[in-house]
């Protein structure tokens, strides 16, 4: 709701601004007397607008109160010294001068209103989803949500929630030689071909793009860890990455980390463990 006023304001401050600027014009254009002098006082307009869209309202209307004073001034001097009539122009761009400003920065603060609305959809967007964009993998959110389903699981049949985390040994060598935007397509085929590298019932998660590390949460009996590391680093070497990162690539190497759940213990304590553990994989 609040989205579709700052869109309605937004729109009708847009179209007010453009119809007083069409007004100026044919004021200019048709009825000034010195066409030269009502261009200069539009330029200076247009520059306490520019003005007030990076200070405050506040500040473009003192402006305009300051040049209207000095206008009043002259007007009254003009009158009292010559006893004529003062050109119409004058009294037009006193009026314009403070409308068009506050129009402007109505337009302004609407616009940037909608700009802190997207970006406060695209955070709660990037909170709530459980499936990262580039990959097609459940993230980090999703892990912490089915972590204790897998708890549960692991109690009711006797068996040891372990996480497996995983990650690129020498990323940041990876991501010279290819480059970065090149990496993040080549990190998407990588994720598929990661698929086939677990059991097909453990779901492997997507836990950080910043460095890229991977993890999969497995039912097994304690002990279990150094068997399923060493037959999990098989499989990464094992894997085909010349058509994604080239003939001249280097073997893509994984640290790999591994970490028990204890009892009550919730998603992210068990991922930083883990994650600490990587470390220890030289």
């Amino acid at each position: 709701m609040k989205n579709k006023r700052n869109n309605l304001a937004a729109d009708i401050s847009y179209i007010a601004l453009l119809l007083l600027l069409f007004v100026c014009i044919v004021y200019i254009a048709g009825f000034a007397e010195h066409v030269t002098y009502s261009i200069v006082v539009l330029c200076m307009i247009f520059a306490v607008m520019i003005i007030t869209h990076f200070t405050s309202l506040t500040l473009g209307l003192i402006f305009n109160i300051t040049a209207i004073f000095g206008a009043a001034t002259f007007i009254i001097y003009h009158i009292w010294s010559r006893g004529t009539a003062v050109s119409s122009e004058i009294y037009f761009w006193m009026i314009m001068s403070p409308v068009l400003t506050a129009v402007s920065y109505a337009v302004f603060y609407n616009m940037g209103e909608l700009e802190a609305e997207n970006e406060r959809l695209n955070a709660y967007i990037k909170d709530f989803s459980i499936i990262d964009a580039g990959t097609g993998l459940k993230n980090l959110q999703a892990y912490e949500m089915e972590m204790p389903v897998y708890q549960r699981i692991a109690q009711r049949y006797g068996l040891e929630l372990m996480l497996i985390v995983w990650e690129f040994r020498y990323e940041e060598d990876l991501k010279r030689m290819v480059g970065r935007d090149y990496m993040k397509q080549a990190v998407k085929k990588i994720s598929a071909m990661m698929e086939g590298v677990v059991r097909k019932e453990d779901v492997i998660y997507l836990m950080s793009d910043q460095p890229y590390r991977w993890g999969t949460m497995m039912l097994t009996k304690r002990g279990s860890e150094t068997v399923i590391t060493q037959r999990l680093k098989g499989k990464f070497a094992a894997l085909d990455l010349a058509e994604i990162l080239g003939k001249n690539i280097p073997v893509v190497e994984m640290r790999i980390g591994t970490s028990y759940a204890e009892a009550g213990e919730e998603a992210l304590s068990l991922y930083e463990r883990t994650e600490n553990e990587l470390q220890y994989d030289v």
